[in-house]
């Protein structure tokens, strides 16, 4: 019996770190999906807010998946690993997509394969690391407890990752909304790949706002020095 019930913890933890490996892939996958397109100018459908689309979703792809992944180092190599095979499998379709269909720019052929590079770059330097960005910026250092500087740089950081998770949320359940909108007006419309990429980013970029509030708000506790 009693190891059964010492066996329950280990269980729900595989279990969770599982489910959680396999979002952080999705959302990838659905994050650089959007850049890809973007930078591409590969046509699908309008977007609410076409000028804030690649920074936000590169800083989600990067700072906001600090909140995502956490502390645990197993899950950040296999963020660091996901990336890398993501970014091989999107990139080598999109530019064929997008090369075949002279949609591609030389500007946007130079980013397709510049951003992906700097979100490997950036999570492998994660998973090297021993503490997140987040986890660093939660910490204040004792040589600096009044740093000015430091405290604005930190809070500048959560606003950003703040509006850019905001911005990929309000994003992809506009472009979901519309799409089922279509679907109820218009018969036989087409589900296409970026369509189901949108309506399962608007679920995981809303997983993510959930886990931002809660590190942000709720574990974190001023000191009353």
């Amino acid at each position: 019996m009693e190891e059964a019930q010492s066996q329950k913890p280990t269980l729900l933890n595989i279990f969770r770190w599982i489910t959680s490996t396999i979002g952080a892939l999705l959302l990838s996958f659905c994050l650089l999906s959007n850049i890809l397109v973007f930078v591409l100018s590969i046509p699908d459908g309008s977007w609410a807010f076409p000028i804030f689309v690649l920074p936000a979703n590169f800083i989600c792809m990067t700072s906001g998946m600090d909140y995502w992944i956490g502390d645990d180092p197993f899950r950040r190599w296999a963020y660091c690993i996901s990336n890398i095979i993501v970014t091989v499998l999107l990139l080598v379709i999109a530019l064929d997509y997008g090369l075949s269909h002279n949609y591609t720019t030389p500007l946007g052929f130079f980013a397709a394969i510049l951003l992906p590079i700097l979100v490997i770059l950036y999570s492998f330097r994660t998973a090297l690391k021993k503490k997140t960005c987040v986890e660093s910026m939660a910490e204040i250092s004792p040589s600096l407890p009044r740093s000015s500087v430091r405290l604005w740089l930190r809070a500048a950081i959560r606003i950003l990752c703040l509006l850019s998770i905001c911005c990929v949320l309000f994003e992809s359940w506009h472009r979901s909304i519309l799409f089922f909108y279509h679907w109820f007006m218009i018969p036989n419309i087409y589900f296409s790949n970026q369509v189901r990429n949108q309506i399962i980013l608007s679920i995981l970029s809303a997983i993510l706002l959930a886990k931002f509030v809660k590190t942000e708000f709720v574990q974190w506790k001023p000191s009353l020095d």
